[in-house]
């Protein structure tokens, strides 16, 4: 029976040996051969670039990994050890990562471990931080968001135009922006690059007023008193206003305006009797550019009478003939004035012999009555407009029969003074 123990024994050793290549995890730590290995799983913050893996072993081995955003410090060693691990930060916010290292020994057991990089802290990076543009500018510039996660662009005005308003990671926006036609630079617009875990950076655009060009011709305007249509023309690259400083000066076809125009407007009748001017003044819309056109318009005239001639009287009445030789303006009224007194106008005795102008040559006829027999008058034709009263020189007669001439059936008589 003492033999049966040999036996048993040797089993026994064996069993055990097998036993000791296993460790409290499972993982083969040594091998019938007398190799052993002994590592443990890796864990780095997200914005981590360097580790170590810990190797416990009493054999040659080496060690490998296919992930390509690590790298190991060395390929193979010798017993116990530490290699180090390089790495780049997690580019992502929202999601840890992991690579595989596999460890072999020379004599043939292999084990493996986990390299398990944390998600990084969100990022929001924006560079440059500012942007500016010409008032023309018809190119584009750029900015890059530098980003671990999702993010979106928000703050972008009208005249502002963006390739993309949203990206994953690192990516570049291009910016346009729209003519600016103004004096003024543009308000700055300031764009927020907004990650989804809330990390934000901004961007601000900023574009020149442009250059003011604001020319008005031409720069002096003649009219005449009948009023009529006239026209100047506003040439520029900005936005720009006119105004007058006197009423008569109407109709603008336009008073406001951005670049070039043809501005008509009307000259209302001049019925006074002097020249009269007014400034059309063209202002920029900050008022730094303003240019002037000065209109001119002609006097008003009276209307123009031509002798009044006597061609029969008696004790109680005379005949007289008249002319209206000249008019700027209808004629509203004429006839004869007269009294004893010199100079008559319409407010002493007048016939009113029509209430608009003369035919044919503007020759008309009048016969004032009620005269008294010897005495001394004087009269004088007129003629009303818009633009007052005209008068022609005075004649003086006395209420007595006219003598006839024999050379003319209606011979005129009187004196002229």
């Amino acid at each position: 029976m003492k033999y049966k123990y040999h036996i048993y024994i040797p089993l026994l050793a064996g069993v055990l040996a097998l036993a000791s290549c296993w460790d409290e995890n499972g993982a083969m730590d040594a091998t019938p051969s007398g190799d052993y290995l002994r590592t443990a799983d890796v864990v780095a913050a997200g914005s981590s670039t360097q580790a170590s893996i810990h190797i416990e072993a009493n054999c040659y081995w080496s060690i490998a990994t296919t992930d390509g955003w690590l790298s190991l410090g060395a390929s193979s060693g010798e017993g116990t050890g530490d290699v180090a691990v390089t790495m780049t930060q997690n580019p992502s916010s929202a999601t840890d990562r992991t690579a595989t290292v596999t460890l072999t020994s020379a004599g043939g057991i292999s084990t493996t471990l986990t390299v398990r990089q944390e998600k990084n802290v969100e990022q929001i990076i924006v560079t440059p931080s500012e942007l500016e543009f010409a008032a023309a500018d018809a190119g584009y510039q750029e900015f890059t968001v530098t980003a671990n996660g999702h993010w979106s662009v928000t703050g972008c005005p009208e005249w502002v135009g963006l390739s993309a308003t949203e990206g994953t990671n690192t990516g570049s926006v291009q910016v346009r922006v729209t003519e600016n036609k103004q004096e003024d630079s543009r308000p700055a617009a300031t764009l927020t690059v907004t990650g989804d875990g809330g990390a934000s950076a901004t961007v601000t655009i900023r574009q020149q007023g442009r250059s003011a060009i604001l020319t008005a011709t031409p720069q002096r305007i003649s009219a005449s008193a009948l009023g009529e249509r006239k026209t100047l023309t506003v040439t520029g690259n900005v936005t720009w206003h006119l105004s007058t400083a006197h009423d008569w000066l109407t109709s603008f076809s336009a008073v406001s305006g951005t670049g070039t125009l043809e501005v008509a407007f009307s000259c209302q009748p001049n019925t006074t009797l002097q020249e009269r001017t007014d400034t059309i003044t063209v202002t920029s819309e900050n008022k730094r550019q303003v240019v002037k056109v000065v209109v001119t318009q002609e006097a008003g005239r009276l209307p123009v009478l031509g002798q009044l001639l006597l061609i029969d009287s008696d004790e109680r009445q005379a005949s007289f003939i008249g002319s209206v030789t000249e008019s700027m303006f209808a004629i509203t009224e004429y006839g004869v004035c007269y009294g004893e007194a010199a100079l008559p106008t319409t407010a002493s005795k007048k016939v009113i012999v029509g209430q608009s102008a003369p035919s044919g040559d503007g020759t008309f006829e009048a016969t004032v009555s009620g005269l008294e027999k010897g005495k001394a008058y004087h009269a004088r034709a007129y003629a009303v407009s818009a633009t007052g009263t005209a008068y022609s020189d005075e004649l003086d007669f006395v209420a007595l029969p006219m003598p006839k001439n024999d050379d003319n059936d209606r011979p005129a008589f009187g004196r002229k003074k």
